[in-house]
């Protein structure tokens, strides 16, 4: 009976965190200024940017949370861990990655 309860917890577990959504802002100008483009992530998996985006972002507010961002689509090319007390959270200049970020996914 034990390993059924831990079974069963373990799964539940897991399905809630997978179900958990992350809301990761974009903006297009250093200090979380200028426009915004609010991200909702379910998965783990790589976001590409819409043409709109792409190579524009200067400042990420990950609400507490950490990314990787990519230069290229698809999580390619050189990349960069951006999260809270990071040089890059509040102004990508600070690590070279302004308005050339195209794709990212969570930590």
């Amino acid at each position: 009976m034990a390993s059924i309860s831990f079974k069963f917890i373990f799964c539940l577990a897991f399905l809630v965190s997978a179900s958990v959504a992350d809301t990761i802002l974009f903006f297009d100008h250093p200090e979380f200024q200028g426009h915004s483009y609010p991200v909702t992530i379910t998965g783990r998996g790589c976001y590409n940017f819409p043409g709109e985006w792409n190579d524009r972002v200067s400042s990420v507010n990950t609400q507490g949370g950490c990314i990787v961002a990519w230069e290229k689509g698809s999580c390619s090319g050189r990349s960069s861990r951006i999260a809270p007390g990071t040089p890059a959270h509040n102004n990508l200049a600070a690590v070279d990655f302004s308005n050339i970020i195209s794709s990212f996914k969570l930590c």
